[in-house]
């Protein structure tokens, strides 16, 4: 499979102070547990994507392994950093829909069709776990009778 670039959001060079490497990679984990993905082995590195864009990802669904590449100079505003890294998982799982798309595409502007198709439907499934979760966080917790 091919590297695909992902979600080039914000231009280049606005990074924004406070986001870490270890926020990222605690996050990630974190959202890889709760999106119940811990039988895939994840790489993170950080490091600028070849191909200009803010993260990467190169996933091989059959084997359960992923790996992402960041650019630590372009990492989301601290409040948008859940739903980047949500994003990014869901690129992971969608990974072999997008390179079977990608494979039947006859010509470039097919797979373009289908680049875009993927982006769509993975930002589609990016802002129903988010709203979900949201939604989930403002309920009140009950409380368990002594």
């Amino acid at each position: 499979m091919d590297r695909r670039g992902i979600g080039a959001v914000r231009p280049a060079g606005s990074a924004v102070a406070g986001v870490t490497k270890t926020q990222v990679t605690r996050r990630l984990r974190l959202w890889q547990r709760r999106l119940g993905l811990t039988d895939w082995k994840i790489e993170i590195r950080f490091v600028a994507p070849e191909d200009g864009a803010r993260a990467t990802a190169e996933a091989s669904p059959e084997y359960r392994e992923c790996i992402f590449e960041f650019d630590p100079a372009r990492f989301p505003p601290l409040e948008e950093l859940d739903d980047w890294i949500v994003h990014e998982l869901c690129h992971m799982i969608t990974w072999e829909l997008a390179y079977l798309a990608e494979l039947f595409a006859s010509d470039e502007q097919k797979v373009d069709v289908a680049d875009k198709a993927h982006e769509r439907l993975t930002t589609d499934i990016e802002r129903m776990v988010m709203r979900l979760w949201r939604e989930h966080a403002k309920k009140p917790r009950k409380r368990k009778a002594a």
